[in-house]
């Protein structure tokens, strides 16, 4: 017979092994530093998604973000401190990309 369903099987899963990722091209500008406190990063990155010069975020990043997180459409800046910047990866930035056209 064929199996069915979802394999909820977790005999190959261990919390005990780190397991090393490889890491992916950054696409996004908006990511921030290693060293930068998520709060931080939370507030600047709607600071700079205002702003229309200074910003840290090239031209092109801070439009998709702004089509992302329209205030009509988002209620993410009602996270405040506790909101997490979406995912910089090169393959991330692109499906946003393709969502927004």
């Amino acid at each position: 017979t064929t199996p069915q369903g979802v394999d909820f099987n977790l005999d190959e899963f261990s919390l005990s092994e780190a397991a090393k990722v490889s890491a992916q091209t950054v696409a996004g500008s908006w990511g921030g530093k290693d060293t930068d406190k998520i709060s931080d990063i939370g507030s600047d990155f709607w600071s700079n998604l205002g702003k229309e010069a200074g910003s840290a975020f090239t031209e092109e990043d801070r439009e998709l973000l702004r089509l992302v997180f329209n205030p009509h459409l988002s209620d993410r800046r009602l996270e405040e401190e506790r909101f997490v910047v979406p995912d910089t990866s090169s393959s991330h930035v692109s499906k946003l990309r393709n969502l927004v056209k």
